[in-house]
C-alpha cells in the first residue's frame, strides 16, 4: 500500500515483503510505503530503509519497488527515512508548476502538454506560443499567489462529483481521481506531493521560453532552485563588476561600450591587414617555380586575396601560410595544376588537414616552414 497524502511525513516504520533483483538492480517492496514512485514528468524520492540508502523507487509490474545499494536482511520490520530536502524541492517546483499553468490556462485557455521536474529545474510544454508579456504578467501573478500564502487543497472526489469538477488532466480518468487544487488559480489531477501552502514555495521565477513545436516551452525555477540560481548569477554579477570596475546595475551597459570598443578596434585591426596584405602582394613576382609565401597574422580572407594575385604569377602553385596558435593556416591556388591533387600529395609527406575544389584548397598544416618550403621546392 502506498500512501503519498502526507507530504511532510518523512519516517515511518513497516516490513519488507519482498526482496529481489532486477535491470535496474536490487530492490525492496514494502507492506506500506511513503516513497513517491518516479512518473508523471517527476523523479521518485530518495532515502533509507534499514540504513541502507535508497536510490530510487519505481512502481514496475504493479508493485512499487525500492532500489537499495545493498541487501536488507531483516525483512520484518524496518525503519524508513525518506530525504526530505529532496522530496521539499520537488514539492516547491510542483506545486510552482502548478499555480503557473493554472495561470497560463484561466488567462489564455493553453494546455500544459509537457512536465518535467529534473534535478536542476521545472520544463513545461505549452500548446500555443506566449509572447514576452505573457509571461512577464504570468510570472508576477504566480508570485502574488505565492506571497497570498493560499491553501494548497488535496482531495478525492467521487465519480459524480467529479463529473461536475472542471480540471486540468492529461488523461482520462475515472477512479481514485487526486485532486491537487489552489483555490481560484487551478485544479488538476496529480498524485504527487505538494506543499500545504503556497507561501512555502517562496518565489517562482519563469526562465528561458523558447519556441517549441507550435507552442512555447519554458523553465520554472522554485524555491530552493530559484535561491540557488539568483545567487549563482548574483556571483557572476558581482565577478563581472569587479572585472570592469563598473557599478552592478551598470554591468550591461558597460559590457556594451567595451564591446563596440571591441568591434572598433577589429575595425582598425582589419583595415591594418588588409593594408599588409596589398603591401605583400605588390613584392610577388613573377616564377616558373612554386610561390611560397609567408604571411604572418594573415586571416584566411587574406590569404585568399594573396593566393588569388600570386596565381596568376606562376604556371604551378602559389600558397599562403599564416601562424596560428593552433598551427599553420594556409590557402593553395593555381590556374593549371590540381590544387585537390597538390592536397592529397602534401597529406602524404606534412601532417595536413584540409580540401577543396581543383583550383582553390585551405586548411591547416602541423609542420615548420623549413619543411613546409622543402615540399614545394620539389613539386
Amino acid at each position: 500500500m502506498r500512501n503519498y497524502d502526507n507530504a511532510y511525513l518523512t519516517q515511518f516504520t513497516t516490513n519488507v515483503i519482498k526482496s529481489d533483483k532486477d535491470k535496474n538492480g536490487t530492490y525492496v517492496v514494502l507492506e506500506n510505503t511513503y516513497f513517491f514512485p518516479e512518473g508523471g514528468g517527476q523523479n521518485s524520492d530518495s532515502g533509507k530503509i534499514a540504513g541502507v540508502i535508497c536510490t530510487q523507487v519505481l512502481e514496475v509490474e504493479g508493485e512499487i519497488r525500492h532500489y537499495i545499494v545493498d541487501e536488507i536482511t531483516n525483512m520484518t520490520e524496518v525503519q524508513c527515512e525518506i530525504d526530505f530536502y529532496g522530496r521539499f524541492r520537488r514539492m516547491q517546483n510542483h506545486t510552482g508548476e502548478h499555480i503557473v499553468s493554472g495561470i497560463i490556462h484561466n488567462l489564455f485557455g493553453y494546455n500544459n502538454v509537457g512536465f518535467h521536474l529534473g534535478e536542476d529545474d521545472v520544463t513545461c510544454d505549452f500548446d500555443h506560443e506566449l509572447t514576452k508579456e505573457n509571461i512577464d504578467r504570468v510570472e508576477q501573478l504566480a508570485n502574488i499567489v505565492v506571497f497570498e500564502n493560499r491553501v494548497v487543497n488535496i482531495f478525492y472526489p467521487s465519480s459524480g462529483e467529479l463529473s461536475a469538477i472542471e480540471y486540468r488532466s492529461k488523461l482520462d480518468l475515472v477512479d481514485d481521481v487526486r485532486i491537487v487544487e489552489i483555490n481560484g488559480i487551478d485544479k488538476c489531477a496529480c498524485c504527487a506531493p505538494h506543499v500545504s501552502k503556497t507561501g512555502e514555495i517562496g518565489l517562482i521565477k519563469i526562465l528561458n521560453p523558447i519556441k517549441w513545436k507550435t507552442g512555447t516551452r519554458i523553465h520554472l525555477k522554485c524555491g530552493y532552485d530559484a535561491l540557488y540560481d539568483y545567487n549563482a548569477r548574483y556571483n557572476q554579477s558581482v565577478l563581472i563588476s569587479n572585472l570592469l570596475k563598473s557599478k552592478q546595475e551598470e554591468i550591461a551597459e558597460s559590457v556594451l561600450k567595451l564591446y563596440n570598443d571591441s568591434q572598433d578596434k577589429d575595425y582598425v585591426i582589419k583595415g591594418l591587414k588588409q593594408e599588409k596584405t596589398k603591401q605583400l602582394i605588390s613584392t610577388l613576382k613573377p616564377s616558373n617555380e612554386n610561390i611560397v609565401v609567408i604571411a604572418d597574422d594573415a586571416d584566411m580572407d587574406g590569404l585568399t586575396d594573396i593566393v588569388n594575385a600570386g596565381s596568376t604569377l606562376t604556371p604551378k602553385y602559389c600558397v599562403a601560410l599564416s601562424n596560428t596558435p593552433n598551427g599553420i593556416r594556409f590557402a593553395l591556388k593555381s590556374l593549371s595544376l590540381s590544387a585537390k591533387q597538390c592536397i592529397q600529395q602534401m597529406k602524404e609527406t606534412l601532417n595536413v588537414r584540409g580540401g577543396g575544389s581543383n583550383e582553390f584548397a585551405t586548411g591547416s598544416i602541423i609542420a615548420t616552414i623549413d619543411e613546409i618550403e622543402s615540399f614545394f621546392s620539389k613539386i
